[in-house]
């Protein structure tokens, strides 16, 4: 274990300094530098965004620290220099400056639906997870690894993007999504999921297919809060805000929790954004447009979930519920879900509300999923 990262004099890591690395990661770090011009534009790119050097063209950028909102500066960034716009779905395809290369030689991003991007590949029926209420997919990327051969498709907010705007109940992102993964498995039995608000989205999705006489296998919320009309509030903009950051901090492991009670003094959300950057809740690189463009399909996720009213489900549910969450919103949500799904099942999973998705928890949670999943025939 090293004491501390090299640093190259501009501050970043410097990844020939560091120790040769072991075997189980190998595979993962390229040492094949730019062949040409455009693969340099692109490894500077690349480096400026995840802060390091010495790139290699193989290099995965999810593998060495790119998460979503790093992906979304990327983006942005790789537009200003070829004027290309490159959707995510690409970037999680062709997640190699090697690969970007081959993209832009073409003059143009590989066409696809913004909202369903394929996280891993396999010959089972996929499994089909739906966004938290941040509306990015990042956090299913360790989650989709952990699965191994199993296929998994992650449904990503419209308005992540910019291309088109959040969409504003739980019953119209649930029929978006129908729909989306509709076009990959036109019949059922479907297999769906989702963590948090995820999982509350999924919920109504299944309620959809089964109107729509079509079979949901299998139906699994991932630590997801069951709604309580009698517990909702109406949030103003700087509680919203304020809860946005937390959930950031959250995914991304910041300890923040200092620093966020900081912003409850800044009156203005323009004012509130810088001062999460300069305190580093928010990363120092995203532009404000894109964190605007978070945090709108935050607000717009936060209160479709204030506003939905489920129906009763019939088919199975499982509730994986982290351990290490408070004891009685435990209680009580189990009893909401409880009240909605009669064939209800809840089992714990390891970790707290962020941290059951990340390693090394995400790979009990991965156990878990599987056993699901092969008792409901996703093998067939």
């Amino acid at each position: 274990v090293l004491d501390e990262l090299p640093l190259s004099p501009n501050g970043k890591v410097d990844r020939r300094a560091l120790p040769a690395p072991d075997s189980s990661i190998s595979g993962l770090i390229s040492s094949i530098p730019a062949r040409d011009a455009l693969e340099g534009k692109l490894v500077r790119l690349y480096e400026n965004v995840l802060g390091l050097e010495n790139l290699g063209v193989q290099d995965n950028f999810f593998t060495l620290g790119g998460h979503s909102l790093l992906a979304l500066r990327l983006r942005a960034e790789i537009e200003r220099e070829f004027g290309v716009n490159v959707p995510m779905l690409t970037l999680f395809q062709e997640s190699t400056v090697e690969q970007m290369a081959v993209i832009l030689r073409k003059e143009g991003a590989a066409s696809g639906s913004s909202t369903l991007i394929p996280l891993s590949r396999g010959e089972r029926k996929p499994l089909f997870l739906v966004h938290a209420v941040g509306g990015t997919v990042h956090s299913y990327l360790e989650l989709a690894r952990a699965l191994g051969d199993q296929p998994v498709y992650a449904l990503q907010a419209p308005g992540i993007e910019g291309q088109s705007e959040p969409l504003q109940s739980v019953v119209e992102l649930a029929s978006r999504y129908v729909a989306e993964i509709r076009t990959v498995q036109p019949e059922g039995p479907y297999w769906l999921g989702g963590w948090s608000f995820g999982g509350l989205v999924a919920y109504e999705m299944a309620q959809q297919l089964a109107a729509q006489q079509q079979e949901v296998a299998m139906l699994t919320l991932i630590d997801s809060f069951a709604p309580n009309p009698q517990t909702g509030q109406n949030l103003d903009e700087k509680a919203l805000l304020l809860e946005f950051g937390r959930d950031l901090a959250g995914q991304f492991g910041q300890e923040t929790a200092a620093a966020l009670e900081q912003l409850v003094e800044v009156d203005d959300l323009y004012g509130a954004l810088q001062k999460a950057q300069d305190l580093k809740v928010l990363p120092p690189s995203l532009q404000q447009e894109d964190v605007l463009r978070l945090f709108a399909v935050y607000k717009a996720n936060r209160l479709a979930m204030e506003s939905y009213t489920p129906a009763p489900y019939n088919g199975r549910v499982t509730l994986l519920k982290a351990a290490e969450g408070s004891a009685d919103l435990q209680q009580a949500d189990d009893s909401n879900w409880g009240g909605l799904a009669p064939t209800l099942e809840v089992q714990s999973v390891p970790g707290d509300h962020f941290t059951l998705i990340q390693p090394p928890n995400v790979d009990r949670l991965a156990a878990s999923i599987r056993r699901a999943l092969t008792s409901n025939g996703s093998e067939q």
